[in-house]
């Protein structure tokens, strides 16, 4: 972990994955370098108000993962802070139970799903099961509009997510800050790898797995609406 945080620092994520885990990429057309991104140090006031920003894309397993990044929209300053995330390849039988828990551990009362691919009857199950340990939340799927592609709806939030996102970073707290007047997140495993993903989505060639960005990017557009346009008006050129 030493290793790692001091070749992300300095800015050699590239080095990291190649030599160290085995899973090397093209640094060329990084959307998203980690050393790039904003991050806090996982303390929040106690008191504060937030509101969750939390949205769930599916998968089956198959390779893809489960990524539900959990977000609190600070709207005092408009920024929004990931203070955990839930990633996983493993089958429905698994992940279906850790979204719940998921759920449950930070109180949340409503998720959004989307709904293609299996999104629907996949949010079902998570509803489902929470009925059956007794928690109230709403589970949304809403299918992803199909008038821009994937790769130009992620592009799109390039900009919301450098500016207005912070993640956590590898700060590790000690016991005596936990006073009672903050909140205090520290990252997973399943939150760095996640991360690590994140980081290596290109806008050159292909990708193996983009769940983590499009999940992060899903939070961006349904809260900064980043898709829309604004029209402009322009004399005829005619």
């Amino acid at each position: 972990k030493d290793m790692r945080d001091k070749l992300i620092r300095a800015g050699n994520e590239a080095e990291w994955m190649a030599k160290f885990q085995q899973q090397p990429y093209v640094r060329e057309g990084i959307l998203l370098p980690l050393d790039q991104l904003g991050y806090f140090n996982g303390i929040l006031p106690v008191g504060h108000k937030y509101r969750f920003a939390v949205n769930c894309d599916v998968a089956f397993g198959g390779g893809d993962s489960v990524s539900m990044p959990i977000g609190l929209h600070d709207q005092t300053d408009d920024i929004i802070y990931i203070v955990d995330w839930y990633f996983n390849s493993s089958g429905v039988a698994i992940t279906v139970p850790g979204i719940v828990d998921m759920i449950i551990k930070h109180g949340i009362k409503n998720v959004t799903f989307e709904a293609n691919a299996g999104g629907q009857l996949y949010a079902s199950k998570v509803q489902e099961e929470l009925k059956n340990r007794n928690y109230l939340c709403a589970c949304d799927s809403v299918r992803a509009p199909n008038n821009a592609s994937k790769e130009d709806k992620i592009k799109a939030c390039e900009g919301v997510i450098r500016q207005k996102f912070r993640f956590l970073d590898s700060t590790k707290h000690s016991p005596e800050e936990f006073d009672g007047e903050t909140t205090i997140y520290e990252r997973s495993v399943e939150y760095e790898r996640a991360l690590e993903e994140m980081g290596t989505y290109v806008t050159i060639g292909k990708n193996t797995h983009d769940d983590a960005i499009d999940s992060i990017s899903q939070i961006a557009e349904r809260v900064f609406d980043t898709m829309q346009r604004k029209a402009v008006v322009m004399n005829c050129p005619f």
